[in-house]
Order: structure tokens, then sequence, then C-alpha cells
């Protein structure tokens, strides 16, 4: 969206080195929520593959994308900001080395984790730090999703993929599970039902319940 503003006698105009000076100041404090440090998920932009990736190695995906740099969207670890290895995602993960494997050509495949220059990047178009400028981005916690992910014995990892699968259905405004996330007006919000939730991630009634608790 584009906004065009008209200036009034005595407005100021705000140089380009200012403008970026501030915007940085704003992405710093941004980062500095009482949630603590967070990612965005781009949520059209992850409909398109949620269903088409297993839901394990979605799972996967969302406890990495805790590690993304701010300024590069390199995967990194520590305040020295050292590029996560394969040994590390393997360690991180609680997964073997041919697991890791599989599941990074996946991400490899539909392009959202690549590996350039010896450093792993995470494809912004799906996963970022910083400002959204516009986009419709989902907010997710660092530290939460670590915690969820190591409180999960590595076999109920899906159930992280199943939340992630549920991202592109979260309302932007009242953070509702619907049909119609973009939606302005509130009574036009079509809500999903627990039987609509379950049949979205394959699985029954039950198992949908005790995600969603």
């Amino acid at each position: 969206m584009t906004i065009t503003v008209t200036l009034h006698e005595g407005d100021q105009v705000i140089r380009k080195a200012q403008r970026d000076a501030y915007r940085k100041l704003q992405q710093s404090k941004q980062r500095r929520t009482k949630g603590g440090n967070f990612t965005f998920t781009d949520m059209e932009r992850i409909a398109a593959v949620t269903s088409e990736i297993d839901a394990t190695y979605l799972g996967y995906l969302m406890y990495l994308q805790t590690f993304i740099d701010y300024e590069t969207n390199a995967l990194v670890i520590g305040r020295g900001k050292w590029p996560l290895t394969r040994r590390d995602m393997v360690e991180g993960l609680g997964i073997t080395l041919e697991t890791f494997r599989t599941f990074y050509a996946v991400m490899e495949r539909y392009s959202i984790i690549m590996e350039v220059d010896g450093r792993f990047i995470m494809n912004e178009d799906y996963h970022f730090r910083g400002a959204a400028e516009g986009r419709r981005v989902v907010k997710t916690y660092d530290d939460r999703l670590r915690k969820i992910y190591a409180s999960l014995p590595t076999r109920k990892v899906r159930q992280l993929g199943y939340l992630y699968r549920l991202l592109p259905y979260i309302h932007l405004e009242t953070n509702m599970l619907c049909w119609n996330p973009f939606e302005t007006d509130p009574s036009e919000i079509r809500a999903m039902n627990k039987r609509e939730i379950a049949v979205t991630l394959d699985i029954d009634e039950k198992t949908a319940y005790r995600l969603l608790q």
C-alpha cells in the first residue's frame, strides 16, 4: 500500500539519511517488545506451501526461524552471530543427519532455506525480521517457540507443524482462526469451527481440540 502525503506550510521535510536512521531506531525498538525477539511470517507466501510439506518438517522450520539474523536473514547463533552449521541444526532439532538431509532437501526444493557461501539463509519471502512494510504477516516469539519445541518429544514435533499450517488463517486484528483473515469488517469474519480446523489439518477433531487447548 502506498500513502501519499501533502506538505503544508510549516511542515518539515526529513532527509533520507534521517529517515533511514529513524527507521532503524524504530526497528530496533520493535525487537525489544515484552514478548522478546520475534520473527515475521508472510501469511500469503506460506499458504501456498503448507499443505505440500510434511507437518514434521514444518515443525523443524518453525524452530529454525528463531535463529534468523536481523540484518542478513542467515541462521546464526549467539551474540557473535556464528553461522549455524549442519551439525548445529541436527543437534538443535534432535534428529539424525539422514533426517536432516531429507528435511533440508525439501526446504531447498521450495527455496525456503538455501546454502549461500557456506551459510544457511532463510528466504525472507517466507520468514524475516525487521519492518513488515505493508506485508500481511503474523508474529511469533523466539523464546516461546524454542520452549515449545524443547518440551515436545521428537515424534510429536508435527504438532508444531500443525500450528504452522494454521498461521495463514489467523485474523490480522483479532487473532481468531478464520477463513478470511484479512477481512476488516468484524461482522463479516467467518470463524473456523473445530471440525473445519481438523479437516484443514487432515487430523481428527479430538486431536484438533487438544492442539488448540
